[in-house]
């Protein structure tokens, strides 16, 4: 979901201004042994939600290297919801990892209970926006960390008697992409991450909080 900062972070646990790379399971013991020289490593929530041997791994690491948790099940799109168990899930990881920043796609990916393997588009209407907003707020509130949204994934084309928020046009678009993201920011009261959304969605007007 999306750029998420726990409202209380030791400096050491602070995801600095530098590049990170993705960390994967198979790199675990190498980055123990070497302690390589890198800013931050990002990581799926979702990979560490079953404790054992990966979550010890992750907790060694974090202790030298900030962590970025990225999520992709928690559906913020989804129309039925958000599925309160794997909120659950989610606050359990970042209990136990403390990390610098906290993200989840804007998609929807969980349907009549089950979850689909894949991060889904979602129209491109008030509607959606509205659902996305309170679940956002939902999010932050339940886990106590102030945040933003990821980038969306690609978007459905809505119906013609649909309200839509971003127009066909290019340029329109970068417009209307800024206003979805100023939209969801002051809802969700995450204003100052305006400067990252901008940078990640290539919105070509400046946001002004």
């Amino acid at each position: 979901m999306t750029l998420m900062r726990p409202s209380t972070v030791s400096g050491a646990n602070l995801i600095p201004a530098k590049a990170g790379i993705g960390l994967r399971f198979q790199h675990h013991q190498v980055v123990l042994d070497t302690r390589p020289d890198v800013a931050w490593m990002e990581v799926h929530t979702e990979n560490y939600m079953g404790g054992g041997t990966p979550l010890r791994y992750l907790d060694a690491i974090r202790r030298d290297t900030p962590i970025s948790l990225h999520g992709v099940g928690l559906s913020l799109g989804s129309a039925e919801g958000i599925d309160p168990a794997h909120l659950e899930r989610i606050r359990k990881v970042a209990e136990r990892i403390e990390p610098g920043l906290m993200s989840e796609h804007i998609a929807w990916n969980l349907v009549g209970g089950t979850y689909l393997a894949d991060l889904l588009p979602l129209p491109m209407t008030e509607e959606a926006l509205e659902v996305v907003c309170r679940h956002v707020d939902q999010t932050q509130t339940y886990l106590r960390r102030a945040g933003m949204p990821r980038p969306i994934s690609p978007p459905c084309r809505p119906k013609p008697s649909a309200k839509s928020i971003w127009p066909d046009t290019a340029s329109r678009r970068s417009l209307t992409e800024a206003s979805c993201a100023s939209t969801i920011m002051v809802r969700a009261s995450v204003r100052r991450y305006g400067d990252y959304i901008k940078r990640r969605w290539r919105v070509s007007v400046r946001y002004r909080p």
